[in-house]
């Protein structure tokens, strides 16, 4: 089998080494070699795929990038009618140009198996991770978890490792137990809470953030940029998928921020980030009470 693998640098990696391990275990005396395509010719890579070694009739290249040396690239059919029996080629691509010939053939030929590992769904992609490692977890916890981890691939896969080792059935009861919230995620309970839970609990979080060392002017950097993910999703007709790939924020945070701003207009959202500043700016000029301000701030924005 030959592997077209594409999409985030840290799951490709994860990928690689579960390739790796799968052909080993199929060849314990087989050779993986890895080939740079930029400083390569196209009859050396023919000559990789094509031949055997002495001490192996089994074979695992692994290529990343090969899609940027366009002189080889163009030249993919004839690449892969080079590949013996018992070889296997892994192409690594973060991304595909799909006007090219490399991507027309790669994404036509019936002998590559796609692996796109684009998390452009992230509850999606946990719910798969938690399958593929024996797990279980209800979509309100994939959620949860997410909520607390925050959307990077790598921290939410190796937080996935540590809640199935403790226990398959992935709960909000063992990810309160294990997983330390990010304070982008704490700061999201905030400003959820202000909106949605009103002052007491919205109050009692910050404490919450305070008591565990979080300084006043960091909370507030936390919540204007949630405050200006609130007013990205009110302006224009453009849904969260489209105003992440124009704002590189990640689609997850925003798709959140729409869920909690559906009552408030764009009005009310540019006034609170006004106060908010007016907070900051105090606070660096005058000798004011930060914690104070910021929990009145709070207050008035939850009645």
């Amino acid at each position: 089998m030959n592997y077209l693998i594409t999409g985030d640098s840290y799951l490709i990696s994860v990928k690689l080494s579960q390739l790796k391990s799968m052909f080993l275990e199929a060849h314990p005396n087989g050779l993986i070699e890895n080939v740079d395509p930029e400083n390569i010719s196209l009859a050396k890579i023919e000559e990789i795929l094509g031949s055997t070694s002495l001490f192996s009739a089994d074979k695992l290249v692994i290529v990343k990038g090969l899609g940027s040396n366009k002189n080889i690239a163009s030249n993919i059919e004839q690449i892969f009618e080079s590949i013996v029996d018992g070889t296997e080629l892994v192409l690594v691509e973060k991304t595909l140009d799909k006007r090219s010939i490399y991507y027309k053939f790669l994404n036509s030929d019936k002998r590559l198996e796609h692996h796109d590992l684009t998390p452009n769904n992230v509850e999606k992609w946990v719910t798969e991770q938690v399958a593929q490692q024996a797990g279980k977890i209800s979509q309100t916890d994939v959620k949860y978890l997410i909520e607390a981890v925050g959307s990077q691939p790598e921290q939410l896969f190796f937080e996935i490792q540590k809640l199935i080792f403790y226990s398959p059935n992935i709960t909000k009861e063992t990810i309160d137990l294990l997983i330390q919230k990010t304070l982008t995620s704490s700061v999201f309970d905030l400003v959820n809470a202000i909106f949605t839970q009103g002052a007491d609990r919205a109050t009692k979080l910050y404490d919450q953030q305070r008591f565990l060392g979080t300084e006043p002017v960091a909370i507030i950097g936390m919540i204007a940029w949630q405050l200006h993910l609130l007013a990205l999703t009110k302006t224009g007709d453009k849904n969260s998928a489209e105003i992440a790939r124009e704002t590189k924020i990640n689609p997850y945070s925003l798709s959140q921020s729409a869920s909690i701003s559906n009552n408030l207009s764009l009005g009310d959202i540019n006034q609170m980030i006004k106060t908010l500043n007016a907070i900051d700016y105090k606070s660096k000029t005058s000798p004011i009470n930060i914690d104070e301000a910021l929990k009145t701030w709070i207050t008035v924005q939850a009645n």
